[in-house]
């Protein structure tokens, strides 16, 4: 009761891959024992391949494929040839890294300036003669941080490209359009024994309820005013003499106060970031 032969039948064998990168193979061996009684256990036990024994012909090697099936039959009459055939590739009970849940974590901590001309309260801002600061106050303006992270098959770089510093043009866990950035989309390749190497991906989010907007104060060296019907530019003039520095201006780009003494400074408003729908990110 002897094995006398054990070899890989060069035709015989197969490969496979699907849209998950699980990859399968199929190898067959044609083993010969001396004695009829030799029976199929013995049989499949001769080529030294267990269930979960990587794939490896000698000439190449799949770690992440391991022997996951075992059939020996008898192909011969006399009752001594066999073939056994060995399948390889991911095992059952083996978790899919890809399958985890994505990981959502909240926090303040970034920190942003913006401009403001009042207090906390609404309150103006002015000077003792009640009058609006040339420059705008910048405080510190904390704002929540959205961090998503989740395991991916590839690093997304066109999407990160595309939506590099992108705010919302759709409604975005909770928020309204235009209320939410890109701060970052970053990524690590991790290596799985079953599966193989895939991406650890984190998206990250600053919220902001006022818009991605920039404020800028309103104001210039040159203003428009009407003579004889007509709107004309015009450098701006004190006393006869022509401003060097720059001066606050109302709606209608004139020096403010020309207009109304008791007007207020004006900021103009610029979308500097572009709105791109976020159900792209399928979170």
């Amino acid at each position: 009761m002897t094995v006398i032969s054990s070899k890989p039948l060069k035709q015989s064998r197969s490969f496979e891959v699907d849209e998950n990168n699980n990859r399968t193979y199929n190898v067959t061996y044609q083993v010969i024992t001396d004695s009829t009684s030799d029976g199929a256990l013995l049989v499949a036990n001769a080529p030294g391949i267990s269930i979960g024994t990587p794939y490896n012909t000698g000439t190449e090697a799949d770690p992440l494929a391991v022997c996951i099936g075992i059939s020996s039959e008898c192909v011969v009459d006399d009752g001594k040839q066999w073939h056994v055939s060995f399948e390889f590739g991911k095992m059952e009970n083996e978790e899919n890294p890809l399958n985890e849940p994505a990981e959502v974590e909240w926090s303040f901590a970034a920190q942003h300036k913006r401009l403001t001309d009042t207090d906390y309260q609404g309150n103006a801002i002015v000077n003792t003669a009640k009058d609006p600061f040339a420059e705008a106050i910048e405080i510190d303006d904390s704002r929540p941080i959205l961090r998503v992270t989740r395991n991916e098959a590839n690093f997304p770089l066109d999407l990160a490209y595309q939506y590099k510093d992108a705010i919302n043009a759709t409604p975005f866990f909770g928020a309204q359009p235009h209320s939410v950035k890109v701060v970052s989309i970053s990524s690590r390749r991790i290596f799985d024994q079953t599966y193989g190497y895939y991406w650890q991906t984190s998206y990250e989010f600053a919220f902001d309820p006022s818009g991605w907007d920039k404020l800028i104060l309103n104001q210039g060296m040159k203003e428009i005013v009407t003579i004889n019907d007509k709107k004309i530019k015009r450098h701006i003039r004190l006393q006869g003499e022509k401003i060097t520095e720059p001066e606050l201006l109302n709606e209608e780009g004139q020096y403010l106060y020309h207009s109304n003494m008791d007007e207020a400074s004006v900021f103009l408003e610029f979308r500097v970031y572009q709105p791109l729908p976020f159900d792209v990110f399928n979170f």
